[in-house]
């Protein structure tokens, strides 16, 4: 398994020192313990270089691209370009920093900033490995209407080191759990998430098409497609989305995409939805 991590800074020194350092920058004891320590990693690390003023497009093509099969990805970004990872905190596991060493001790605080991350980010990622856990935790967090979502989408996206965010995570995915079950009115035994709209999603099985890329999509699009909270997540799968209790389904409601365009759908059965909100 490989982790990416990122740093996101306008801070020469610390630039030149993470790109010097490469993946000293983490402790090797923050990759033998806990999460990391049963499964095995190494760390591949860049520094987002911008040309002229950074850019939150410019940013995003450069983790998409860096990141480019890495199993987690970790942005460590500096408070003062926050703005520019607005897009995808989502997908990749965001962690701002705002404290400069005083006495320039740079080893102690990138080590001591990245152990912090990493065991949290393996306590992130310890969830998708539950049951079927990773089918709720991918949802699509545009369309899929609940709170529970939500509030994990914005404890992830929000202050990663406050205290008990495993706690938190687990508590709103018990209550997303009791969303999934079958059809009242059918035989079949297929179960689905079911939202605040009664709109049904299945995890598919098929493999019959790709997220798209291009046109008017971004690196924010592809991004959302490849990670969530962190981790890497299957971007060829889709979600079949579906009304009525029935065995004839069919759809018909406003719908986002992977970048906000909101469009009204009518279909006679359903349609495929992936992580990112991007459908067909």
């Amino acid at each position: 398994m490989r982790i990416w991590l990122g740093l996101v800074t306008p801070e020469p020194d610390l630039q030149r020192y993470f790109g010097e350092k490469k993946a000293s920058v983490v402790h090797k004891d923050a990759l033998s313990r806990g999460y990391w320590g049963r499964h095995g990693v190494g760390v591949v690390t860049n520094v987002y270089l911008p040309e002229g003023e950074p850019c939150a497009f410019d940013l995003a093509r450069f983790v998409s691209e860096r990141s480019e099969g890495a199993d987690f990805c970790i942005t460590l970004v500096d408070r003062r370009w926050e703005a520019l990872v607005a897009n995808y905190r989502t997908a990749c596991f965001v962690v701002p920093f705002d404290m400069l060493p005083q006495n320039r001790n740079f080893q102690n605080f990138f080590q001591s900033l990245t152990t912090s991350s990493l065991r949290i980010l393996g306590q992130v990622a310890a969830k998708f490995d539950k049951g079927r856990d990773a089918e709720l935790l991918t949802l699509p967090l545009r369309n899929f209407h609940a709170d529970e979502l939500r509030e994990i989408a914005g404890s992830v996206a929000g202050d990663v080191f406050v205290d008990g965010l495993a706690d938190t995570i687990e508590s709103h995915l018990s209550r997303l759990r009791k969303r999934v079950r079958p059809r009242r009115q059918s035989n079949r035994k297929t179960l689905y998430a079911v939202d605040d709209r009664k709109r049904f999603f299945s995890y598919g099985h098929e493999r019959h098409a790709a997220v798209e890329t291009g046109a008017d999509h971004t690196s924010h699009c592809v991004l959302c497609a490849k990670f969530r909270f962190g981790r890497k997540i299957d971007a060829a799968r889709h979600y079949n989305v579906s009304e009525t209790e029935g065995d004839r389904t069919s759809l018909n409601g406003e719908f986002a995409n992977c970048h906000d365009v909101i469009r009204p759908e009518k279909r006679d059965t359903h349609l495929n939805m992936f992580a990112n909100d991007m459908y067909y």
